[in-house]
């Protein structure tokens, strides 16, 4: 533990090195009881929906009870997150932190931020179910996670219909991936929202010829633009994916953010091509042979595609589509434009204020 109190050189120049952990140990200490808090709170809530499981029959048990709810797994180790205890083997000082422990402290931010995610991810997925290993409490617990391939801590799994769908080893990238496959697998959103209201799921050939047929409902673009488009000027973009493809989870949630953003222009829809044998049907139709990919439909015809994950091709696909059929959104209304010399007055003003409270210079 690092001591707050007065250092036994005060008023003297403290180096570069000691200033920084002074300065380090002054925030840690106001941050402490506040953090300390906050992961009460979120230990809490997940623990009142986790099953916490120390046996094979246990964890059986709670892939059962799941039915056919996304399960989300984590197999953690309190003493170890990735290369955490490596930082033991580090010269004091060398990176800046006071001792040994403060460094390992730091080693296991990244742990404490996934232990974060999940807790938000448990409050708003209600439709998930979370199991916790501790793959450090028993040698039980310690073989059922080598069986299970978590060879990493922490390691998280995504199980459905008890098989295994996803999964992330080590901290770096869990806790996205944590947001991701809930979303992607489970269909969760924020604030209990559910994928299902702004993407259809295409599950055969009916429902694809009944989503082509239907018309969007209107909605909200950027800038709180009312989109309302007609029926016949409304594009359909066919979202097509395999069910345990790492491009198409981290492509998903752009596609509901898309989604949100186009509701009453654009209509959305997903097909898992590699489900069953109806939606391999589905991919054939399209003619789709690899995920992600993207077809366009306006008026019950095919009217372009594009394959790939990247968020910013494929709204300028959809854009591009629009455009070559004529179809124009509407605009937010433009801000009205500052003269220079209005514009260079403030930014006078502004820069005095700051010199006046002893605010550092700014980009103003």
């Amino acid at each position: 533990m690092i001591s707050l109190s007065p250092p036994a050189n005060a008023g003297k120049a403290p180096s570069r090195g000691r200033g920084l952990r002074a300065v380090r140990a002054r925030r840690a200490g106001a941050r402490a009881s506040t953090q300390q808090a906050r992961r009460l709170r979120e230990s809490e809530r997940v623990e009142e929906r986790a099953r916490l499981v120390s046996t094979g029959a246990e964890l059986d048990a709670a892939l059962a009870l799941a039915q056919d709810h996304l399960v989300i797994v984590e197999i953690f180790n309190d003493e170890v997150c990735e290369a955490g205890e490596a930082a033991y083997a580090a010269e004091p000082g060398v990176t800046g932190w006071a001792d040994n422990r403060e460094a390992h402290e730091a080693m296991l931010e990244p742990c404490r931020r996934l232990a974060s995610t999940i807790s938000r991810v448990a409050r708003d997925a209600k439709e998930c179910e979370f199991v916790l290993l501790d793959a450090g409490a028993s040698a039980e617990a310690a073989q059922i996670a080598e069986q299970l391939g978590a060879r990493v801590m922490p390691t998280v799994q995504f199980w459905k219909a008890g098989e295994l769908l996803y999964q992330v080893n080590g901290a770096t990238g869990a806790g996205q991936s944590v947001a991701e496959g809930a979303m992607y697998f489970g269909g969760a959103m924020a604030d209990g929202q559910n994928v299902a209201e702004l993407v259809d799921e295409i599950s055969d050939e009916k429902e694809l010829d009944a989503w082509v047929a239907q018309c969007s409902m209107p909605g909200e673009g950027p800038g709180g633009v009312k989109l309302n488009m007609p029926c016949e000027k409304q594009i359909g973009v066919l979202t097509v994916m395999g069910s345990k493809s790492k491009e198409c989870m981290h492509a998903f949630p752009a596609v509901v953010a898309l989604a949100k953003n186009s509701r009453g222009a654009v209509r959305w829809a997903r097909c898992v091509a590699d489900k069953d044998d109806a939606t391999r049907r589905v991919a054939q139709r399209v003619g789709v042979s690899s995920a992600p990919q993207f077809v366009f439909f306006l008026e019950g015809q095919e009217v372009g595609r594009y394959a790939g994950a990247d968020r910013v091709a494929l709204m300028s696909a959809v854009i591009d589509v629009q455009r070559r059929h004529g179809i124009m959104l509407p605009s937010p209304s433009p801000r009205s434009q500052m003269s220079i010399a209005e514009a260079s007055r403030i930014a006078r003003e502004k820069r005095e204020s700051d010199a006046r409270r002893g605010v550092r210079p700014s980009g103003w």
